[in-house]
């Protein structure tokens, strides 16, 4: 169950209740909380990771193509314009 901010509708104050994903509304001790609009916290950090540089995303990318096209695929470019990209 996701975790949602809900307005309790007398007070106003805002609470978070984890609650089914189609819920609108949730009593709790007596009292009715109804669902904000919007949702606030959309990822989990789970680990700390750094960016990849972009050597690895081309090399990442030129690996994808030769997964996917086999041994079919070939860079229009020449090994010598991609080394010579690379080292400025």
């Amino acid at each position: 169950m996701p975790l949602y901010d809900f307005r309790n509708t007398k007070t106003g104050a805002v609470r978070e209740f984890m609650a089914p994903a189609g819920a609108r509304s949730v009593h709790r001790d007596g009292v009715l909380w109804t669902r904000q609009p919007s949702v606030h916290r959309l990822g989990i950090v789970v680990g700390k990771r750094q960016q990849p540089t972009q050597a690895q995303e081309v090399l990442a990318g030129y690996h994808a193509q030769e997964n996917r096209h086999g041994t079919q695929f070939r860079s229009r470019h020449s090994t010598r314009t991609i080394k010579q990209a690379w080292s400025r």
